[in-house]
């Protein structure tokens, strides 16, 4: 006896019509919050001041994407990352005993410049360091804050051109804030980890050697001159690109 072809079954689990137009709004929310961030980080301008479209995804989505933790380091994570940051710290004693006329030399990293004026009662710590961050998850932990820190930067002022756009100058006065409060929060940090001693924070940009660099003049991933102290003065006037729009 032929045994007669078997036809799906009419009582089968289907998903309904609005079902799936709900699932698909879903992910296509979720896609853009994924992209909202690296949309908005690389359109800024020097003064941070992200195109208008990225500035209001970002902010359309921010609850999702700040719960989602999906704001990462693009700075670091990108295609071509470029040079890394690093958070010199230098902790100045506070005593009225002090007589030394040198400077200590107590940690002192060396790519600090010879020729800086330091306090004879100076003495250094950097974030991140692998000689003495272990275990590895604090190295990862102290390379993340230098990063952030980076990426918070705000300059002391703008240039007299960005002072002409309110837009520009609102966004710098906001950012500016948050950069002093982060600052003031490690400082606070270190304060209680080295009781008695005040600490000046400084940017520090580590290069990466170019291939002539490394295979002719051989130089070191360590080598002093790879290390750039940056500035906290003003920043680059923005381009007419990045100005914001009337």
């Amino acid at each position: 006896m032929k045994q007669k072809p078997t036809t799906q079954d009419s009582d089968s689990p289907t998903i309904g019509l609005g079902w799936q137009i709900a699932v698909s709004i879903l992910v296509v929310l979720h896609v853009l919050a994924v992209l909202a961030e690296p949309l908005r980080f690389f359109s800024q301008s020097p003064v941070k001041f992200a195109s208008e479209e990225a500035r209001l995804l970002r902010m359309a989505t921010g609850p999702y994407v700040d719960f989602m933790y999906l704001s990462h380091g693009y700075s670091f994570f990108a295609p071509n990352p470029g040079p890394s940051h690093l958070l010199e710290c230098e902790l100045v004693l506070i005593s009225k005993d002090a007589t030394s006329a040198e400077p200590s030399s107590i940690g002192r990293p060396a790519f600090v410049d010879a020729n800086r004026n330091v306090s004879p009662q100076s003495s250094w710590r950097v974030f991140p360091n692998r000689k003495t961050d272990w275990p590895r998850l604090l190295y990862h932990r102290h390379f993340m804050l230098s990063e952030f820190y980076q990426t918070q930067f705000a300059p002391l002022s703008l240039t007299e051109q960005d002072k002409l756009a309110p837009a520009i100058l609102e966004t710098w006065k906001q950012d500016r804030q948050l950069y002093e409060q982060l600052q003031k929060s490690i400082q606070a940090n270190l304060a209680q980890a080295y009781p008695d001693q005040v600490a000046t924070l400084r940017r520090i940009e580590h290069a990466l050697p170019s291939e002539v660099q490394i295979l002719v003049e051989r130089w070191k991933l360590t080598d002093p001159r790879l290390y750039l102290e940056l500035s906290e003065g003003d920043a680059p006037a923005t381009t007419p690109e990045s100005m914001p729009k009337p």
